[in-house]
């Protein structure tokens, strides 16, 4: 669905995790502005934090809280443990 970038949010004043959408159609946009603003919304320690949504023409990314650990498939696979 994307590419995930290690960032650096100027405003925030932090390392970021900056999430780049591979393409995205119209309807694909508003259904990811609908769950953005629904995911924002939550606050919990086991949920990243989401910060900003950006869609600009062909652009679209939105940044997160910045997790140091093992990518998903990797962990699953049992290629190496997720860091703590």
């Amino acid at each position: 669905m994307g590419v995930v970038y290690r960032a650096f949010d100027r405003v925030l004043g932090k390392e970021v995790a900056l999430k780049r959408m591979r393409e995205l159609g119209a309807a694909q946009a508003m259904r990811l502005k609908s769950e953005f603003r629904a995911r924002s919304a939550l606050q919990h320690n086991g949920l990243v934090q989401l910060y900003d949504l950006v869609i600009d023409g062909d652009t679209c990314f939105f940044t997160m809280e910045l997790v140091n650990g093992t990518d998903i498939a990797s962990w699953v696979r049992g290629a190496e443990s997720p860091a703590s």
